[in-house]
């Protein structure tokens, strides 16, 4: 009708006013139940990564990186961003100096920069402990924390794609 005027008293708009606010709601209310889900998949990971450093086997971390191009940024700089790079990264860690890094999970979400949030990606930060009695460069002063981003791959595997080690 031209010309009519919703009032208050109008179903019409009540039903809008309620449909919108259960919209609004229910995404709000998703939100923590997204940075929930970022949280899990993350600490997973973390866990991964904690029982290959442990191993000490090259494969298994080399297995952890994400098919796609894998990028490690090493305190100081240096970028490792093919798969002979990265084990020449990781190698002296595992085979000579026998690191046990240990990563614990600060913060986790979905990656929000591309315009919506992006399920198949997740940003996270790790704290990086290591054992006291075999120091080595990961567990300089310098270096405290891990940026990481992972990805999951078409059959669901989350792995590493980039790293950022402080």
């Amino acid at each position: 009708m031209i010309g009519h005027k919703q009032n208050p008293s109008n179903p019409k708009l009540y039903i809008r006013w309620l449909g919108t606010l259960l919209f609004v709601c229910g995404y709000e209310m998703s939100m923590p139940a997204c940075a929930d889900e970022a949280r899990r998949i993350a600490a997973n990971h973390a866990e991964n990564w904690n029982e290959s450093l442990r191993n000490g086997k090259i494969d298994e971390v080399m297995a952890l990186y994400s098919g796609l191009r894998s990028t490690v940024i090493a305190p100081g700089g240096l970028i490792a961003g093919s798969c002979s790079e990265i084990e020449a990264f990781w190698r002296p860690y595992l085979t000579v100096q026998k690191v046990r890094a240990r990563l614990e999970l600060l913060s986790a979400h979905f990656n929000p920069y591309a315009g919506g949030e992006q399920k198949d990606v997740i940003i996270a930060r790790y704290q990086v402990h290591t054992d006291e009695t075999n120091p080595s460069p990961l567990s300089s002063s310098a270096l405290g924390h891990l940026d990481a981003i992972l990805k999951q791959e078409t059959n669901g595997q989350w792995k590493t794609q980039l790293q950022q080690w402080f």
